[in-house]
C-alpha cells in the first residue's frame, strides 16, 4: 500500500477529524474570555437572598460596577446558621493590575470599620496568579479576608468566623466556584 492510499483512507479521515476537533476545543479553551459567576452554593454555604450580608454584597456589587477597570463583576454573600459567613466579590479585569484594583476594596472595608491584618501568600490553585490571606476584625466578630488575582480576574473573599489558616481553603473554593 502506498502512502497516498494510507493518507486518503477512512481511518485517516477519522483521525484527521478527531485531531481537528481536539485542536479546535483546545483553542476555544485558550481563547475563551474569562468569566465570573455567583453560584447558588460555595462548599456547604448557601447563597443568601436577604438580610444584612445580602444587602452588603449588593452595595459592594454596585460600587464595583462603577470601576472602569473591571468588566463583569459578581458579589454575593453565603452563609449557614451553624457555620461561617462568606462574602465574595470577583470581577473580570479589563485593564489594570489586580492588587491596585483590590486596594480600593480594602480601603472601603477599612472605611467601614473593618480592621485588616497583614496578608500571607498561599497556594493560588488551578487559576494561578496570587492568593493572599490575612486576619480581619469586624467589630466584635473576627475572621479573615483573602485576595486573589491573575491577569484575567481579581477577587476577594471575606470570611466571618474563620481564622486565616481555615479561611484559605474556603477562599480557594470560592475562587474556583466564581472564576470560570
Amino acid at each position: 500500500m502506498n502512502l497516498a492510499a494510507v493518507i486518503a483512507g477512512p481511518k485517516a479521515r477519522v483521525a484527521t477529524a478527531a485531531l481537528v476537533g481536539v485542536v479546535t476545543f483546545g483553542l476555544w479553551q485558550l481563547l475563551a474570555p474569562p468569566a465570573v459567576a455567583a453560584p447558588r452554593r460555595i462548599a456547604a454555604l448557601a447563597k443568601l437572598e436577604r438580610g444584612y450580608y445580602f444587602d452588603l454584597a449588593a452595595r459592594v456589587r454596585r460600587g464595583a460596577a462603577d470601576d472602569p477597570r473591571l468588566g463583569r463583576t459578581v458579589a454575593a454573600a453565603y452563609g449557614d446558621p451553624a457555620g461561617p459567613t462568606l462574602g465574595v466579590l470577583a470581577g473580570v479585569i479589563k485593564f489594570g493590575h489586580g492588587p491596585e484594583i483590590l486596594d480600593g476594596v480594602l480601603g472601603g472595608l477599612a472605611g467601614a470599620g473593618v480592621t485588616l491584618g497583614a496578608r500571607a501568600a498561599a497556594p493560588p490553585g488551578k487559576h494561578g496568579g496570587t492568593l493572599e490571606c490575612g486576619s480581619a476584625s469586624f467589630g466584635a466578630d473576627s475572621g479573615s479576608y483573602c485576595l486573589w488575582w491573575n491577569t484575567d480576574v481579581a477577587g476577594i473573599a471575606v470570611i466571618v468566623g474563620l481564622e486565616p489558616a481555615a479561611a484559605r481553603a474556603l477562599a480557594l473554593r470560592a475562587r474556583n466556584a466564581t472564576q470560570r
